[in-house]
């Protein structure tokens, strides 16, 4: 099969853009095993991964940045304080 210039990469290849590679927040989230939406809210708002926005509803991810962060988990909210757990 030919294949076409404006072809989108497979699911887990990463875009070359400047010179740099780049996963688009769709191969973010399934990397980090989160949401699309947690992958943006990291990247604009606590600015965790430097990113591109390519459009309206096309945004990557640095690669690098994205390889090297780990989704912590366990339960939400704050800590317990020791004299209240006791």
């Amino acid at each position: 099969m030919e294949e076409d210039g404006n072809a989108l990469p497979q699911e887990d290849t990463p875009i070359i853009y400047e010179g740099r590679e780049w996963y688009t927040v769709k191969q973010a989230a399934r990397k980090l095993h989160t949401s699309e939406k947690y992958i943006r809210t990291l990247a604009q708002q606590y600015h965790k991964f430097a990113y591109h926005k390519i459009h309206e509803h096309m945004m990557l991810c640095l690669k690098s940045d994205v390889d090297a962060y780990q989704v912590k988990r366990g339960k939400p909210g704050r800590p317990r304080k020791e004299e209240e757990a006791a």
